[in-house]
């Protein structure tokens, strides 16, 4: 009973991660609609200035310490400073700029439907940016998303319901976003999602600060505290900051890791160049597939690695010494850390590669 502690069942990890990634999106989209109605709130009481400011501070905070307690470094190589500060420029300093005035000048309805089509643009631009290919249910997919939008600005007499400038502050919100999730696909693949999180509202936050000095300092200390303003914004800032991104975070964690403008070749250059790295030994097998095996000190674990240009993913092949139990489905945690350590040289390779 004191040995079953030490040991990972695989099967039933594996699956709660599945179940974990569904709770956690699900969680994501409940606090992140909600968001709006808060937001909405609040804004009777301060400009958009002021919400994304504490915001941003809030959640630098929260997330530096987060990794703190978990012993995960935070530090970002300097040649990656200038796509950091890029990336925050996009978000949250534009985005929550954008997203905050449309809000202002518009719908909750209206502003979560325009910002529901962030997806959408992301796969438009990916087909002329980075080659992607655009399937027959993404294509139904961009017609049915614009069509639902369109039902919710127009009335029955076909006059749009909000203002024109609220729209275009939406939309450029979604362009940011877009710019964003453009940016951030190599940087994702080097670095832990919370550490990029993490700075970028720190750097978002610095971003804010004249502007809030200038323009929301004066109204925050001359506004009347209600119950209504801080039930609102407490919940803005402690449910759906927090959810949000650490939703994003488990599952970028969970999932087997997703590639873009990749191919067959450099996803499997990639896989074999890191096992080098790692002093893992790799024989390619037909069907994309690489056999990796490490051995170690009377110790070995063997796994399949699956590959295309969309991604990779790991399959237990064999252990000596791993004490696995295939009734169980159990196997040593040392297993789990070589292969974890395998897959993030993996994920460095590939960054290097899309340099």
């Amino acid at each position: 009973m004191a040995k079953q502690k030490y040991f990972t069942n695989v099967k039933k990890s594996q699956s709660f991660g599945m179940w974990l990634v569904f709770a956690a999106a699900f969680g994501a989209m409940l606090f992140w609609g909600c968001s709006y109605v808060w937001s909405t709130v609040v804004f009777e009481y301060w400009n958009p200035i002021i919400v994304i400011f504490f915001r941003s501070l809030f959640s630098s905070v929260l997330l530096f310490s987060m990794l703190k307690l978990m012993g995960k470094s935070a530090k970002i190589d300097k040649k990656d400073y200038k796509e950091i500060f890029i990336i925050a420029l996009f978000s949250p300093a534009l985005y929550f700029l954008f997203e905050s005035f449309g809000l202002l000048h518009s719908s909750p309805t209206i502003s979560a439907g325009i910002v529901a089509l962030i997806p959408v643009f992301i796969s438009i631009m990916a087909f002329f940016v980075l080659n992607e290919r655009l399937r027959a249910w993404n294509i139904v997919g961009i017609f049915l998303s614009f069509g639902g939008v369109w039902i919710m600005l127009i009335n029955k007499e076909m006059v749009f319901e909000a203002k024109w400038y609220g729209i275009l502050f939406l939309f450029l919100a979604v362009g940011s976003a877009v710019c964003y999730a453009l940016y951030i696909r190599r940087l994702s693949l080097k670095y832990n999602p919370f550490v990029i999180v993490a700075w970028q509202n720190v750097i978002g936050a610095f971003l804010f600060l004249p502007f809030f000095l200038l323009f929301g300092f004066r109204q925050l200390i001359t506004t009347s505290i209600t119950a209504e303003l801080v039930s609102s914004f407490l919940m803005l800032l402690v449910f759906a900051v927090p959810a949000v991104f650490a939703a994003k975070a488990v599952i970028a964690e969970t999932i087997n890791v997703t590639l873009s403008a990749q191919s067959d070749e450099a996803v499997s250059r990639a896989i074999l160049n890191a096992c080098k790295v790692r002093r893992w030994t790799a024989e390619i097998r037909p069907n994309n597939e690489i056999v990796a095996t490490i051995r170690s000190k009377g110790y070995m674990v063997s796994v399949n690695i699956s590959y295309s240009q969309n991604g990779y993913s790991m399959a237990y092949r064999d252990s000596i010494g791993m004490r696995y139990n295939s009734r169980r489905n159990s196997i040593h945690p040392t297993y789990l850390r070589w292969t974890t350590t395998l897959s993030n040289e993996i994920k460095n390779q590939l960054a290097k590669d899309a340099n």
